[in-house]
């Protein structure tokens, strides 16, 4: 007898939110703005405060903050994985009661500005807390990503208008 399985019963599927936007500045500029934890209570959701110890310029380093999201305040642990200056960075987000999430951010000179790229994948979790993780934090994601990037065209106030490009993997 053969089952079928939908995909809200798959085990261990990786979810993967891909969002983007253009941006009328030079690259250099927006990956300056982006990568300076000074700036990141201007524009990462919920943020509520960054650890003074936090680091965010090598592979290795981590940044912690608190944010509120989902409705809770969160204790948020970056770890930074991977670096190219003025191209791209991936980092893994650690919090309790969600999964693991690995994060790349890639920045593409385009004409006299950047398009730049944020994805999220993360595995879904077993059990009802999968369910919620494919249906629920899947579209909060999604929404975090489309603030950040709505947030970031005020804080470059570049005075063009962007194009969005949107994608699900």
């Amino acid at each position: 007898m053969f089952v079928k399985r939908s995909p809200l019963n798959t085990i261990g599927s990786v979810q993967r939110i891909e969002v983007s936007r253009h941006y009328g500045i030079p690259v250099a500029r927006g990956y300056a703005f982006v990568t300076d934890v000074r700036n990141w209570s201007r524009f990462f959701p919920g943020f509520i405060a960054l650890d003074p110890e936090s680091r965010w310029t090598a592979a290795g380093d981590v940044a912690s903050l608190t944010t509120k999201l989902l409705g809770r305040t969160r204790r948020v642990t970056l770890t930074l994985e991977r670096i190219e200056p003025n191209h791209y960075f991936s980092y893994t987000s650690t919090q309790e009661g969600l999964p693991v999430a690995h994060h790349e951010r890639t920045f593409t000179a385009e004409g006299d500005g950047f398009a730049f790229n944020l994805s999220v994948a993360y595995e879904a979790r077993r059990g009802p807390q999968g369910v919620v993780d494919r249906v629920v934090l899947e579209q909060a994601v999604r929404r975090l990503l489309q603030q950040t990037l709505d947030v970031l065209e005020f804080a470059f106030a570049s005075g063009e208008r962007t194009r969005e490009r949107s994608g699900a993997g």
